[in-house]
Order: C-alpha cells, then sequence, then structure tokens
C-alpha cells in the first residue's frame, strides 16, 4: 500500500513539472498564435460589453458573458455572475456547479450531479493531495462512459502501480480523444512511461515530451504480459491512429469487431476511417451496427451526424445531434454543431444557447471555445438589427 501511494506522489509530482514545461517550452510562434487567439476573445468580450453597457441582460446574455469573462481568464467577474445564477436556479443547474467548480469554488445543490461535475470534484482533490480522486473518478465514468477525461485521470493516478489500470485507462483515452486531443501528450508520456521501464528493468522517473512514433512502435513490437490478446490490439490500434497509420489501425480494429467485440469506440474508429476515405455508404452501414449493438452511445449518433452533414443532409443530421447530446451531455463539438445549424437557419436565440454549452464545457480558452467565441458568436451577437416591416 505504501509503494502504491509513493507511486502516485511521485507521479503527481511529475506531471505538474512536465505541465509546466509544456507551457514553458512552447515555441514564439506558438506563443504568439495564443496571444492572438486571447486577443480575438478580448476584442469579441469589450465589444459585446459595449453593446450591452446600460442594457439590462437576460438570464441567456448574463450566462453567455459569464462565460465569455471565464474565457478570457476575468475569473472574479465571471464567478460574480456564476454564483447569481445558481441562486436565481435554486442551486441545481450542473453546468453552473461546473464552472463553479473550475473557478475554483463550489456552489450548487449537492444533489445536481453530472460526470464533469464528479471529474473537476477529482481534479480538485488530486491538487489538494486528498485520496478520493478515484472514487470520483469512477463515478463520472459510470454517469458518462464516453467521457475521456477521467481515464485518464485513473490511469495517472495508478502510474506504475497497476500496470492493467493504467492500460485500459489509457486504452480509453485514445479511442475517445480526437488526433491532437488536449490529452493525448500526456497520455503517451504515460505510455512512454512503462516502455522506459520495462526497457530498463528498474523504476524511471516519468517522461515528458514523449516521442508518439517510438512509443508506437515499442508496442507494436513487444507484448505487455499485463493486457490480455483484445487489450493490446485496442492499445495499439489506438496508437496507429493517432500517429496517422490509418489503413494499420483499421485492419486492427476489422480483426476485433469480427470476433465478436461490439464496443462503441471500435465501431466508431471503424466508420471514421471509412469516412476518411470517403467510403461513406461502407460508414453508414457500420454506425447502423454499431446503433444496434450500442443504441445509446452519444458518439455514434454524433458520427452519423457528421456522416448526414457530409451527405448535404442537415435536417437528418440536426436529429442526430440533438440524441448525442442527450445521451452524452459532455460532447462539445455536438453542441458547435448544434450551434452551427441553428445559426445557419437564423435561429439566433437556439445558437447561442448551444454556444453557451460548448463554452461551458470546453477548458479555458482551447481551441473550440476560441472557434466558438471569434467565429460563431459574432455572427449572431453582434449581428445589426433587422429593418422595420
Amino acid at each position: 500500500m505504501c509503494k502504491i501511494t509513493s507511486d502516485r506522489c511521485k507521479f503527481v509530482l511529475f506531471s505538474l513539472i512536465a505541465i509546466l514545461l509544456v507551457v514553458n517550452c512552447t515555441s514564439p510562434r506558438e506563443r504568439n498564435q495564443e496571444m492572438t487567439n486571447e486577443q480575438k476573445i478580448q476584442s469579441v468580450l469589450s465589444k459585446f460589453e459595449k453593446m450591452r453597457s446600460n442594457k439590462e441582460f437576460s438570464q441567456e446574455q448574463k450566462r453567455l458573458y459569464a462565460s465569455l469573462l471565464y474565457h478570457s481568464g476575468r475569473l472574479p467577474e465571471a464567478s460574480k455572475i456564476y454564483k447569481g445564477l445558481s441562486a436565481e436556479a435554486n442551486g441545481r443547474d450542473a453546468s453552473i456547479s461546473a464552472m463553479g467548480m473550475r473557478i475554483g469554488e463550489l456552489f450548487g445543490d449537492a444533489d445536481v450531479r453530472t460526470a464533469l461535475f464528479y471529474y473537476l470534484i477529482a481534479v480538485d482533490d488530486i491538487r489538494r493531495g486528498i485520496s478520493h480522486a478515484e472514487e470520483f473518478c469512477d463515478e463520472a465514468i459510470k454517469i458518462n462512459p464516453e467521457f475521456a477525461p477521467p481515464y485518464f485521470s485513473l490511469a495517472s493516478l495508478w502510474g506504475l502501480s497497476r500496470y492493467e489500470k493504467l492500460f485500459q485507462n489509457c486504452i480509453m483515452v485514445l479511442e475517445l480523444e480526437e488526433i491532437d486531443g488536449l490529452l493525448m501528450p500526456q497520455t503517451i508520456d504515460l505510455l512512454a512511461w512503462v516502455k522506459n521501464e520495462r526497457t530498463k528493468k528498474k523504476w524511471v522517473p516519468p517522461v515528458t515530451n514523449a516521442n508518439i512514433n517510438e512509443v508506437t512502435e515499442w508496442y507494436g513490437e513487444n507484448e505487455v504480459k499485463e493486457a490480455n490478446k483484445e487489450m493490446r490490439r485496442r492499445l495499439y490500434a489506438g496508437l496507429l491512429f493517432h500517429v496517422k497509420r490509418f489503413d494499420d489501425a483499421f485492419k486492427l480494429y476489422k480483426e476485433i469487431l469480427a470476433e465478436g467485440s461490439p464496443h462503441t469506440n471500435i465501431y466508431y474508429r471503424v466508420a471514421e476511417i471509412l469516412m476518411m476515405r470517403g467510403e461513406l455508404d461502407s460508414a453508414s452501414e457500420t454506425l447502423t451496427q454499431g446503433l444496434q449493438a450500442v443504441p445509446k452511445s452519444g458518439r455514434l449518433h454524433y458520427l452519423n451526424g457528421e456522416l448526414l452533414l457530409r451527405q448535404n443532409k442537415a435536417k437528418e443530421a440536426h436529429t442526430f445531434y440533438e440524441q448525442a447530446v442527450k445521451l452524452n451531455p459532455e460532447h462539445a463539438m455536438s453542441y458547435y454543431r448544434l450551434a452551427e445549424l441553428s445559426a445557419s437557419e437564423g435561429n439566433d436565440e437556439k445558437t447561442i444557447h448551444y454556444a453557451i454549452s460548448v463554452l461551458e464545457l470546453e477548458e479555458q480558452a482551447s481551441p473550440l471555445a476560441t472557434k466558438t467565441i471569434t467565429e460563431l458568436l459574432p455572427k449572431v451577437i453582434f449581428k445589426p438589427p433587422s429593418p422595420p416591416k
């Protein structure tokens, strides 16, 4: 027990160092790009404040304003508005409670809990060295098994003390995250840590900035005894996908499906690769099979929406996106698509509603949040008033 606790503490320490290194080692070009995005967000916020000055905000406008403040880094002001909104909702708005956790404050009814909220509690526990993080991550996954962050937290908590747990959770991250997803660098670092420990046959310090191609090659050439055959193949297939060796990943995923493993993520990846190839009919067939096997998968509904959108069937796509957010309330990209489609239909109210959901789910100034603020919202909130009839 002491060894497990020691390993976990070491990993948390090295993870914090790794995060600092990644932040400080970005290139000047990357830093300039970050500043550009930051300036764009500030510009939208300033214009919104000027436009709304001396006018009373509606509930939706207050929420939009609070989310813009959050993504621009003005946390005390955002917190004040969210507290007011929480009180008006009698503390029973789960998204507002989650935003409170992001800002670092707890407000809202204790009975209102979502996967995101439990995950944020787990993150807070990890930061404060409290030992209940694992329980909160498990609860988050129970509520929404298609939400990637709790899996990564569990993998990092176990570190090298339980390889099997680490692999199980890394597989889920690899299958749930998109290419260049925010969790990918740290997940590859975890897998590289195992590789180094196995290669040197002794305890080694955690890894930062691991080379994903080297990690992929090692897991393709070496058996990991703690993982069964299916786990090894899913792990390797996930790595192959993220190094863009799509044909190799596709072959492995098809083999796993052929052996009767009806897992949501496998159907998703097979259909996704078929769509990349332009084989839309085969992708549709795979998605139909997937939804028959796993009808409550929000991600499969989302991908079906993407397929229909490529076929210029926006109305049908809209239905799938709506079902996707019902089944997977943490799937920000589904909300973004709904916001886009609502904007194209001229429904400003729904566009703002869905955009707020994106902003309340995404990390501060993430690429999708920045795109929502700087590209989508200005088309709606700064639209000139319609001429009188």
